[in-house]
């Protein structure tokens, strides 16, 4: 597998990885770009749980309902 490849999480510690990973969804979110958001968001929901992180998981999921909002708009 190339670094390309890699799932943006692999990269990072994850008490890093799961915020950077929130705060990418939310600038993508900003940037209209709703598909990469929602991914992004659910990475970082996902990698919170994984961790039992509850304000991560918090986050996670109000960047995933402003998906949905932005979709629904």
């Amino acid at each position: 597998m190339v670094l390309a490849d890699m799932p943006i999480a692999a990269l990072l510690p994850p008490p890093i990885s799961g915020k950077s990973l929130n705060h990418l969804g939310m600038i993508r979110l900003e940037r209209g770009e709703l598909g990469s958001a929602s991914v992004l968001y659910a990475e970082s929901l996902g990698l919170a749980g994984e961790l039992g992180d509850q304000l991560g998981t918090v986050w996670g999921l109000a960047g995933l309902a402003g998906v949905a909002l932005a979709w629904a708009g």
